[in-house]
C-alpha cells in the first residue's frame, strides 16, 4: 500500500518509480504503480502510464543526461572540468563504492558506481574534507561514506527537478547540512526519502521487502540452531 500524507498524481508516482528503476519497461512500472496505489479500481490505464514513461525515457536519453549519469573516470575530465584538488576525494569515494558494503542496507560491494553528476557534487563538497591525511584510514572511510551518500542524494534531487521541468532546489538539503547533517540521506521505513522544498518525496523501493525476507531467513536459522 502506498502511504503518504498527500495524494500524488499518476505522473509524480510514475516518475518516482522510474527514477529508482530506470531500466524497467512501462509494464513493470505500471505493475508497481498498481501495487503502490493499493486500489486497482482507481488505477489509470496502462496506456496512460506508457505515455508518461515514454516522456521520461525520451528526456533521459538526451546526450547531456546520459553523459551525467555515466560512470566517472579520469578520462571524463575533458568534458567535465573539476577542480584538481577534488580529484583525490573522488577517487577515494570511487574506491569506497567498489570495495565497501552499504552502511545502512548492508548490501555487499560493489555499490553503484560514482557518476559524473555525483563527481560534480563531490567536488562541491570537497572543501569539507580538505585536511584529510592519506594514512588516516578511519577518517578516510567516514569521509568517503559521507561524500558518497550526500552526493547521491543531491544528484537524485537534481534528477527529480530535471524530470519535473523545474529549477533545481536544494534548500531543504542545505538546511540539513547547516544543522550538522546526518551521515547519510534520511531513511524512513527502509525507504529513501528525498526532500524538495517543504515536501518529502518518497522514492519507491523494494528494500523493505528484501530486508524482511532476509530477517525471516536469519530468524529461521536461529530457531533451527536452538533446536
Amino acid at each position: 500500500m502506498y502511504n503518504n500524507k498527500r495524494q500524488k498524481d499518476t505522473r509524480t508516482l510514475v516518475r518516482e518509480i522510474f527514477i529508482e528503476h530506470p531500466d524497467w519497461n512501462a509494464r513493470q512500472i505500471y505493475d508497481r504503480y498498481l501495487v503502490l496505489i493499493g486500489d486497482t479500481n482507481k488505477a489509470v490505464t496502462l496506456n496512460a502510464v506508457q505515455k508518461h514513461v515514454q516522456e521520461l525515457k525520451e528526456f533521459s536519453s538526451t546526450d547531456e543526461y546520459k553523459k551525467l549519469e555515466s560512470p566517472w573516470h579520469m578520462g571524463t575530465l575533458d568534458g567535465c572540468h573539476l577542480p584538481p584538488e577534488a580529484i583525490p576525494l573522488i577517487l577515494l569515494v570511487q574506491n569506497y563504492a567498489e570495495l565497501s558494503p552499504h552502511p545502512v542496507l548492508k548490501t555487499p560491494p560493489p555499490q553503484e558506481p560514482v557518476t559524473i553528476r555525483q563527481a560534480r557534487w563531490i567536488a562541491r563538497f570537497s572543501y569539507f574534507y580538505r585536511d584529510l591525511k592519506p594514512k588516516d584510514a578511519k577518517k578516510n572511510l567516514a569521509a568517503a561514506q559521507w561524500l558518497y551518500h550526500w552526493s547521491k542524494i543531491y544528484s537524485t534531487q537534481e534528477i527529480i527537478c530535471e524530470l519535473s521541468g523545474i529549477p533545481l532546489d536544494t534548500s531543504v538539503l542545505d538546511k540539513s547540512l547547516r544543522e550538522g547533517g546526518s551521515d547519510f540521506p534520511a531513511v524512513a521505513g527502509n525507504q529513501w526519502v528525498l526532500m524538495h522544498r517543504d515536501n518529502s518525496i518518497t522514492v519507491d523501493s523494494e528494500t523493505e521487502k528484501q530486508i524482511k525476507e532476509k530477517d525471516g531467513e536469519n530468524n529461521e536459522g536461529t530457531h533451527k540452531a536452538k533446536e
